[in-house]
């Protein structure tokens, strides 16, 4: 009985050989948490560029009312959360539970309420809400470079639920955004800050979620 190419020996030698040869080097991905602490380092060099371009004139009094300074950990930890879900959606198999999700819902939700209780009854009037279109721009401008290096991130990672990717990835960016614009903008009236500060993270999420779905279709075309 003769060895068929099969399982010839020297054929699959020749095998083994061609396919090594058409190996290409492979640049490492950076871990998650590698990339988070970039990203983490981009949001602190944007804020730190903001807060000395603008600030609110009574940010001294703000920093010591209990409520703001739990309203914005809330926001910011929010949005950390929200970052390291989306660079974890990158990973196959590591895709966040669905109490990560619960919990970060959780804190947006409870630092709207102490946005709510810290603000007076005047405060809380559609009717005495300023116009703020500006306010929604910076945001916008604000959230911009974080939100292109987190996609990014998560762009050499190889998602299987892109559009929760993201809008993780979106919602990162625009929290702290939102968070930010709380230290430049003097105004505290609460449906100013619903309209103008907090509907732009809505509108980033949806964006980004919309950009999620080029990151799989893009993957898959690499």
């Amino acid at each position: 009985m003769t060895d068929t190419p099969q399982n010839d020996p020297a054929s699959t030698e020749s095998l083994v050989a061609d396919l090594v040869a058409d190996l290409e080097p492979v640049e490492r991905i950076w871990s998650p948490g590698t990339h988070l602490g970039f990203w983490l380092a981009v949001e602190l060099l944007t804020f730190g560029l903001v807060a000395s371009l603008a600030l609110r004139m009574d940010i001294m009094d703000q920093i010591a009312n209990p409520l703001f300074l739990l309203e914005l950990t809330l926001l910011v930890a929010a949005g950390g959360l929200s970052a390291a879900m989306a660079l974890l959606s990158a990973v196959p198999g590591r895709e966040p539970s669905t109490g990560a999700v619960a919990l970060a819902l959780a804190l947006i939700a409870a630092s709207f309420v102490c946005l709510y209780q810290d603000m007076p009854a005047a405060a809380r009037s559609l009717a005495n809400a300023p116009r703020g279109m500006g306010c929604a721009l910076k945001t916008i401008a604000i959230a911009a470079v974080p939100w292109a290096a987190l996609l990014a991130f998560a762009r050499r990672g190889a998602s299987l639920v892109p559009v929760a990717c993201g809008g993780l990835a979106g919602l990162a960016a625009f929290l702290i955004a939102a968070a930010t614009m709380r230290v430049v903008c003097p105004i505290d009236n609460l449906w100013h800050l619903v309209i103008w500060h907090l509907s732009p993270v809505l509108i980033g999420l949806g964006a980004s979620s919309a950009i999620g779905l080029l990151l799989l279709r893009a993957w898959r075309d690499d």
